[in-house]
């Protein structure tokens, strides 16, 4: 092979080579366990549990620590909070979480760390629309309540989507405290219908609903 072509191909290679690198890299954990139970988006909030690995048992860590979030690999802000007696933390996020977005802890009392990271999750996952009818203008659904673990008291409970609906004609619509909606429309006969939950990011589409007519 000639000795330029083996350069260029030498040189083609780096960026893939960097990015397996990247990867094989393992978190510096300074002897740290940190387990993630939940990053909700919805909710804002991270819950998990950090111990310390001295070989033959772990150890519950009560200390500061400390967050950061990153989007498109740009800071977007740092939150901190502090482990109780058992290691169990929660961070409450002050601002909008999005789809792919990276939170890891970067300190426990002061040091500084390179940990996993998790990335937030939508606890809805299933929307549907009841019917589309042209004839009365009308399209009904509902977004089923999402079955969620209150980590603070160690309980399942039920959470209700009250925001927004997206169809896929442009028209927009809110859920009321039981997760129902509806839109008044001008629908036309043969259209199909499509309501979205359309979240930071997150999409959660209902089956396609063909219009109807009720009289």
């Amino acid at each position: 092979m000639p000795r330029f072509l083996a350069i260029e191909s030498i040189l083609g290679t780096l960026p893939l080579i960097s990015t397996i690198y990247k990867h094989l890299q393992k978190p510096n954990t300074a002897g740290y366990d940190i387990k993630y139970y939940k990053a909700c988006a919805w909710r804002r909030s991270i819950w998990g549990n950090i111990q310390r690995d001295l070989g033959d048992r772990f150890e519950p860590v009560r200390d500061s620590l400390e967050f950061e979030v990153k989007r498109n690999n740009q800071l977007v802000g740092t939150i901190s909070t502090q482990s109780d007696d058992e290691g169990n933390f929660r961070v409450d996020i002050p601002f909008e979480l999005y789809k792919g977005d990276l939170i890891q802890v970067i300190k426990v009392g002061g040091r500084g760390l390179n940990t996993a990271a998790v990335f937030p999750t939508l606890p809805f996952t299933q929307v549907k629309i009841e019917y589309a009818d042209f004839f009365n203008d009308v399209a009904i659904g509902q977004v089923s309540a999402a079955k969620v673990k209150n980590w603070d008291i160690g309980e399942w409970e039920e959470i209700i989507n009250n925001r927004n609906i997206q169809f896929n004609n442009g028209a927009i619509t809110t859920c009321d405290n039981e997760g129902n909606f509806s839109l008044s429309y001008d629908f036309k006969p043969g259209e199909n219908v499509v309501a979205s939950i359309d979240f930071n990011g997150f999409k959660v589409d209902s089956p396609s609903s063909r219009l109807t007519w009720r009289f």
